[in-house]
């Protein structure tokens, strides 16, 4: 079977996908072949608790026994990834639904930090970072999330989902298990003195009476004020089977500061000393032993050195009528979203060939087959590794292929080896809201192709976990959700992710599983720059690895 398998029908407008999947009247949607595998089952783990602790925007070469003494012991102990992959876009609200529903963008919908939503805002795409937009999402066009969570799915085995996390704006959190104020699990988020944002509603004036209202101060002081919630009230009295704590560092400081800054460490630092707690809170109440526990992050990171507006120049080059228009909208996502009024292929084809003439542009991605009538045909299981514009890659490819709120074209940023002001490894463009300008100083960011970029921090140790093992088996963000699935209840429904069954104890040596790596291109065309990306395939499972722009000669 082809390796570029995703996608959801492509051919649906918006109204009638969502009413043709029951979205619209609260129904449930199920991923791909759901209806033939779910209630498949394997034997289940004999763990009564899974936690997934999300440190935001971790790099796997922060771990180390100074800084991270606790994540470090459960490296070394554990099953430590070190193939492990971000989603792409490498952005906090396209990797935390893939954790909530074991889902790529293509499925799930959830497509970037930024996206274009005409019910939303009809000439403007909206950020997907606070929880009450999403609420308002939910409100207007009848889901957060395209597709069936981990919370219900979790929910009809009669098991609980929990999450919680510790940032201000609480978008990626939330998305975790956007379905609570549905009545699946508990939610704990937006995480600021007017907050906290809880479903089941109550939940937040236990909070309040426990522990007073949530800080206003620096993150460090939100992530301790979590970690209390999760000790003395999440794990007393709730009784989760499923726990995802999400910590908003080291992203907060690593973003004005830079990865390996002395207000990085010192954030890791604390969120180390955080999850120990933890650890050792499931020892005195006689967890520990019973419980699992997931150590990942939703991307890595890169210093910035150059901004991109794309907006602006698509302005000056007559290619959008002006900043408030409906014509071309953008949607900055680290790299950039650009959806076409109408999908008209010509003006579709018009801003690829401006942007391929552009040096300041990385890999270009459309979708597999020229749109017709202001819509995608379905690409099925066929879908070509090429973009239907020539020189650039198929959305198909990376997953964000999404008929309904997915972009027409995905605008990547040229990306470097080279080290940040700390020696860490890793520069690139980025798309901005500001001017078109190189950027200087330690501003950092993520959203990219580059291997910096989607490498992410993914460990998994416990009584169903093997031991001492470092993993070469490809695996992304999208796996956490079947694996704990299968964990906690013994299903193995058929979701984008597999369930890492090398990390397991039961499951096979890594070293026995077969992946392979190969390089996707779609050269230049007319003097114009064209596109790559390498990916790995274990199995049916795709992660894209790096991408990078072919230039002609």
């Amino acid at each position: 079977m082809p390796p570029w398998k995703d996608i959801m029908p492509s051919n649906l407008s918006r109204r009638r996908f969502l009413a043709a999947t029951g979205v619209a009247t609260g129904g449930v949607v199920l991923g791909r072949a759901d209806h033939a595998l779910a209630g498949s089952r394997g034997s289940g783990g004999s763990a009564e608790l899974n936690i997934v602790f999300v440190l935001d925007g971790l790099r796997p070469d922060s771990v180390n026994p100074a800084d991270t003494p606790n994540i470090h012991r459960l490296r070394q102990e554990g099953v430590f990834f070190a193939q492990a992959h971000a989603e792409v876009p490498t952005v906090t609200r396209v990797n935390g639904p893939a954790w909530g529903t074991g889902m790529h963008a293509s499925r799930h919908g959830l497509v970037g930090n930024a996206m274009y939503i005409p019910e939303m805002d009809p000439n403007a795409a909206i950020s997907t970072g606070n929880p009450y937009t999403l609420l308002e999402l939910d409100e207007k066009t009848g889901a957060i999330v395209l597709t069936e969570t981990l919370g219900q799915r979790l929910q009809r085995q009669g098991k609980k989902l929990v999450a919680i996390g510790s940032a201000a704006a609480g978008g990626g959190p939330f998305l975790v298990n956007p379905t609570a104020q549905h009545g699946t699990g508990v939610s704990i988020t937006y995480i600021r003195p007017e907050g906290p944002l809880t479903f089941p509603e109550e939940g937040g004036q236990v909070m309040r009476d426990r522990f007073g209202a949530p800080p206003g101060g620096s993150s460090a002081e939100a992530i301790d004020y979590c970690t209390a919630v999760v000790n003395e009230y999440i794990l007393t009295d709730l009784g989760p089977d499923v726990l995802f704590f999400w910590m908003s560092e080291p992203d907060h400081s690593q973003h004005p500061n830079a990865a390996g800054s002395p207000e990085a460490i010192a954030n890791i630092r604390n969120a180390d000393r955080n999850l120990g707690t933890v650890l050792d809170r499931l020892d005195k109440l006689g967890l520990a032993d019973s419980t699992n526990i997931f150590v990942v992050s939703d991307h890595g990171f890169t210093l910035n050195d150059f901004g991109v507006n794309v907006e602006d120049e698509l302005i000056a080059a007559g290619l959008k009528a002006g900043p408030d228009s409906s014509d071309v909208v953008v949607a900055v996502t680290g790299s950039a979203l650009v959806y076409v009024s109408e999908r008209d292929p010509q003006r579709i084809q018009e801003v690829i060939e401006f942007l391929q003439q552009q040096e300041w542009v990385g890999a270009l991605y459309t979708a597999a087959h020229r749109p017709e009538d202001g819509n995608y045909r379905s690409a099925g299981d066929n879908a070509p590794a090429k973009g239907w514009v020539d020189g650039t890659l198929s959305l198909e490819l990376i997953h964000q292929a999404n008929p309904v709120r997915g972009g027409d074209m995905l605008v990547t940023f040229p990306w470097s080896s080279r080290p940040n002001p700390f020696g860490v490894r890793g520069t690139s463009h980025r798309a901005v809201r500001g001017p078109t300008r190189p950027i200087s100083g330690s501003a950092s960011g993520h959203g990219g192709v580059s291997p910096y970029d989607i490498t992410n921090t993914m460990i998994a140790w416990g009584p169903d976990v093997k031991s001492g093992v470092v993993s070469q088996v490809p695996a992304g963000n999208v796996d956490v959700a079947p694996t704990i699935l299968s964990l906690a209840t013994g299903e193995e429904p058929a979701l984008d992710g597999r369930v890492l069954k090398e990390a397991l104890k039961d499951g096979p040596d890594p070293a026995s599983i077969p992946s392979s790596t190969r390089v996707v291109t779609a050269p230049p065309g007319k003097g114009r720059a064209g596109s790559a990306a390498q990916i790995s395939l274990v199995g049916d499972s795709r992660y894209i690895d790096k991408s990078w722009p072919l230039h002609g000669h």
